[in-house]
């Protein structure tokens, strides 16, 4: 009895499932039953190029240029991508839920009016290059689980997620881009700021570098100016004022009551956008108004953050000099008493010493000089007038840089003491720029500077103006000889009494030249062409004193001369002398007056018999 009840009670309750299944499976349509999980539009976001909404009086069309959206209707602004693309991801996922066709409808006595789709919410068109679909938004469900929509005017009504009402703008402000200015710090140019009744202030991009071009030339501080545009691409509009400004005035825009101006470029033609800022918007002050010069669209942005843009050269330059930049100095003059030292670019970019004597310089050394010359550290700023107790009228010393060699003028400020005629004087350098210097003066820690283009004075560090060698020797290339291997056509070593000497024909073997006899010394021969061909001071000697003799160069330790191919009588004799005290070996170039040191090991390397 008691198997038998569980019996039966087992087979009820197989037929009650069954009957539920067929009741639940028999409810659904056909199109529900073959639709597990389906979405309500079958885009992909990063193909929908057209989306526009109306509702209301509202109708707003934007399109996705380039992957920026645009808005072209009511206006034409940058749309918020970031946005428009979240409203997206949210219209892709969006699920076909219960579908009620026509004749469901009629059959329960129901009209779109009771989906809320006689008069919808809202519509929405969108889609990519080949298919757009429209949308209208109805009601919510008796649940308000599900909000009713049709898709692309068919009869049928649609429930979907509730998720869809919360991205339908109410506004075309809610699309657009909340930042006043679009793009990226790192794509500007330069830009200008003027505040009202203070000067223009004009900063270039120049390599990796911001140069202050107006009110004067200076270097700016890097870090100083990239948190100014930081700021200023930062900026968020608070309210979108209006798109047609009648009047500017009303806003405080107008001309002459802008109170800041901020011009910013992207190219070298300084075409750009021009930012203006005017009154406050209200009585508590914290938002002002700002537009676009050239357009009428009008909006407001918090107060405090534009006057953090409210500066001027001071706030924003460098504590270091700037004369112009590396790469465009090709002419370098620095005068001090009877002492001028010119350095001028060749056209091969190499570097050369015209004055007080004129060789190859050491583009290495010239180049270290300019860039500490452009980056002597400003100590302190003065605003006195008083030049002549200042040590400036006339300089002590005069640092004159150009982009090409400057246009002589008698008329040009010279230094204390300078004895030069009028002509050899450094002149007017329209592409150029001159620093005056005062002398140091004894316990002071200072010395005083001033550019001749500008009013400021400057206070510069004593130890760092002394290391500004004047000395032409300490700029000379250190390649003190250069002979191509293959143009040495006789060699001719001496030593005290002793002399052997070699030569080729051409590219033929050396032979030893009469009276010299005797197998040549090949390895020798071909070491000592090697050294030839770039031969280097380990220094030049400075001293003023002529005598040959105290270097033994009088009555040398030995002596090479190499006779080179293709140029009658030219050759090249090297001089070596006694030991440095640097324990090198003093030598000099025959023919020319300047002494120099070769490592004792080389010299002693290169006064090797070249015949065995």
């Amino acid at each position: 009895m008691h198997g038998r009840t569980t019996f039966f009670l087992l087979i009820l309750s197989v037929l009650l499932g069954a009957f539920i299944a067929i009741v639940e499976w028999g409810g659904k349509d056909e199109d529900e039953q073959d639709r597990p999980n389906l979405r309500l539009l079958d885009i992909e976001p990063e193909n929908v190029i057209h989306w526009s909404f109306s509702r209301d009086t509202l109708f707003v069309a934007c399109a996705n240029e380039q992957g920026q959206w645009i808005i072209h209707k009511p206006v034409e602004a940058r749309a918020d991508s970031i946005k428009l693309n979240h409203m997206l991801a949210v219209m892709a996922k969006l699920p076909r839920g219960e579908i009620v066709t026509a004749a469901q409808r009629k059959s329960r006595s129901l009209s779109l009016d009771d989906y809320g789709l006689g008069k919808p919410l809202a519509r929405m068109v969108l889609g990519d290059a080949e298919h757009r679909y429209t949308l209208a938004v109805g009601g919510l469900s008796p649940m308000k689980d599900a909000v009713y929509v049709q898709v692309d005017n068919s009869d049928a009504v649609i429930a979907t997620s509730t998720n869809l009402l919360d991205i339908i703008p109410r506004a075309a402000a809610d699309l657009r881009d909340p930042r006043l200015l679009a793009g990226a710090p790192a794509y500007v140019k330069g830009f200008a700021i003027k505040r009202l009744g203070g000067p223009l202030v004009e900063i270039i991009r120049e390599g990796t570098e911001w140069i202050i071009h107006k009110p004067i030339t200076a270097r700016a501080d890097w870090f100083k100016v990239s948190s100014l545009l930081e700021q200023l691409f930062n900026l968020q509009i608070q309210q979108f004022v209006a798109e047609r400004m009648a009047d500017p005035a009303i806003y405080g825009l107008s001309d002459d009551e802008t109170v800041l101006q901020f011009n910013i470029w992207k190219d070298e033609e300084k075409n750009g956008l021009k930012l203006c800022f005017g009154n406050r918007t209200n009585e508590k002050g914290d938002w002002i108004y700002t537009a676009y010069r050239g357009t009428g669209s009008v909006f407001a942005v918090q107060k405090d953050q534009v006057d953090a843009f409210k500066v001027g050269v001071s706030d924003l330059r460098d504590s270091r000099l700037y004369f112009m930049a590396a790469d465009a100095i090709s002419w370098i003059r620095i005068e001090e008493g009877e002492k001028v030292l010119q350095l001028q670019k060749a056209v091969s970019g190499g570097w050369q010493v015209t004055e007080p004597a004129q060789w190859k310089a050491d583009t290495r050394v010239v180049e270290d000089l300019i860039n500490r010359l452009n980056s002597l550290r400003i100590e302190g700023f003065l605003s006195s007038t008083n030049l002549l107790d200042l040590g400036l009228e006339p300089p002590a010393r005069v640092i004159r840089m150009a982009d090409a060699v400057p246009v002589l003028d008698a008329t040009t400020q010279s230094v204390a003491g300078a004895t030069a005629p009028a002509t050899q004087t450094a002149g007017i350098l329209p592409t150029g720029r001159t620093l005056a210097m005062s002398r140091p003066l004894p316990g002071k820690e200072y010395i005083y500077a001033k550019f001749e283009d500008e009013d400021q004075l400057y206070q510069l560090s004593v130890a760092a103006a002394v290391t500004l060698a004047l000395d032409p020797i300490a700029y000379r290339d250190s390649v003190v000889l250069a002979l191509d291997p293959m143009a040495v056509m006789k060699i001719v070593l001496r030593k005290k009494d002793v002399a052997q000497a070699v030569t080729r024909e051409g590219t033929g073997p050396w032979v030893p030249v009469a009276p010299s006899v005797g197998p040549v010394n090949l390895a020798v021969i071909t070491t000592l062409l090697e050294k030839m061909a770039t031969l280097r001071a380990v220094r030049f000697e400075r001293s003023e004193r002529n005598d040959l003799g105290i270097y033994g160069l009088k009555d040398p330790r030995g002596s090479l001369t190499f006779i080179l191919s293709g140029q009658e009588g030219i050759q090249k004799t090297l001089v070596l002398g006694e030991t440095s005290e640097d324990l090198g070996v003093y030598a000099k170039v025959q023919g020319q007056e300047v002494v120099f040191i070769l490592p004792k090991a080389l010299a002693d390397q290169l006064l090797q018999d070249i015949i065995r």
